[in-house]
């Protein structure tokens, strides 16, 4: 997808991580439990920060306030299969999609950033590719902890 300006391209993130939000929102009205809707609304929070991080990158033309270093990778998401939202969904379920999610933004801002040459608008998107692992980071950490050492 080539995108002609920086706020062209902000726009379309920002799109996306409102996406992000509505998915999240989704999930809690039909989760079942208690606990699982309120880990969809922590979720939805993050994504949120995400929507208000950028629309204010938007209009100072600065992204110093994006991450700049990615974390190490759990490489959990290579192993774990993920199935369509459900009103059956387990906290398993629920972390495996948001692992699932956060890698395919960042393999999106990826691509983004590959297809421009504006220094400015490869920064952006470096960081939000930044912002994105460190989001499926905490749900591999939390995969790994209250999953994976259970079993």
């Amino acid at each position: 997808m080539a995108l002609a300006t920086f706020n062209e391209a902000l726009d379309f993130a920002i799109n996306r991580e409102k996406e992000a939000v509505a998915f999240y929102q989704d999930l809690q009205r039909i989760a079942k439990f208690a606990s699982q809707k309120e880990l969809m609304g922590e979720f939805e929070d993050m994504e949120k920060g995400h929507v208000s991080l950028l629309e204010g990158v938007k209009r100072n033309q600065e992204p110093a306030r994006l991450s700049k270093s990615i974390p190490s990778d759990l490489h959990l998401d290579d192993f774990l299969v993920s199935s369509p939202p459900t009103a059956d969904m387990t906290y398993q379920d629920i972390l495996i999609t948001a692992i699932k999610r956060e890698r395919k933004s960042a393999a999106l801002y990826t691509g983004l950033k590959s297809d421009t040459d504006d220094t400015a608008l490869i920064d952006v998107f470096s960081r939000l590719i930044v912002e994105e692992e460190n989001h499926k980071d905490y749900f591999q950490k939390l995969y790994d902890r209250d999953i994976q050492s259970a079993n």
